[in-house]
């Protein structure tokens, strides 16, 4: 068995064709997910509870890392806002909106990116599933901001529109030692970089 700590989007829209991949050249290897918030997969692998984790790279990050793909960090408007036929939206008009926060808060990529630009958001809902979150916006609750992947193929009647100035996150692995992990994990991250890497 392989334990994988990840992104619940990572889960949805990444994973499947690779374990599907993966399953069918090693059929008695299991796959078991763990999926939560930075901090929480952070904590899974301290504990040594997965064999790695899928996430966005962070500076601190301790481990050994290997980046799959940029994702691009997007503004979420309901359909009528005032800038949704924009063509980007400024990252200091946030501090005008009623902001609905991402993974409950603990989004590392949402609030290290308002830090950045020393914004203080006006909070008005958090919660941590996408899904939420989009409708919330949808319903005209407020905005938000999210990593593009978390907004794959979900039908929400919302406006989608890149930063400005551009912002963009690292998705990869941190794996505490690759030379020293598990013949099967090593080769399930052998595979995960070579079907998810960017050229």
């Amino acid at each position: 068995t392989i334990t994988v700590g990840t992104y619940s989007s990572i889960a949805v829209h990444w994973l499947p064709r690779v374990i599907k991949a993966f399953g069918d050249d090693y059929p008695n290897i299991k796959i078991q997910l763990y999926e939560g918030v930075h901090q929480e997969l952070d904590r899974l692998m301290d504990e040594q509870k997965v064999d790695f984790c899928l996430y966005s790279y962070q500076p601190q990050n301790q481990y050994e890392w290997f980046s799959l793909k940029k994702d691009r960090m997007l503004a979420v408007l309901p359909a009528d806002h005032p800038l949704a036929g924009m063509d980007a939206y400024p990252i200091s008009m946030c501090v005008r909106e009623k902001f609905i926060m991402p993974a409950s808060g603990y989004d590392y990529d949402v609030v290290k990116l308002l830090d950045r630009y020393g914004i203080t958001p006006d909070v008005r809902f958090s919660t941590i599933e996408a899904n939420a979150a989009l409708s919330m916006v949808e319903n005209g609750l407020g905005m938000s901001i999210m990593n593009e992947i978390s907004t794959m193929r979900i039908p929400n009647d919302v406006v989608l529109l890149p930063l400005e100035p551009e912002q963009y996150t690292i998705l990869g692995i941190g794996i505490p030692s690759l030379k020293h992990a598990s013949p099967a994990a090593q080769k399930l991250v052998e595979y995960l970089r070579l079907m998810l890497v960017q050229n």
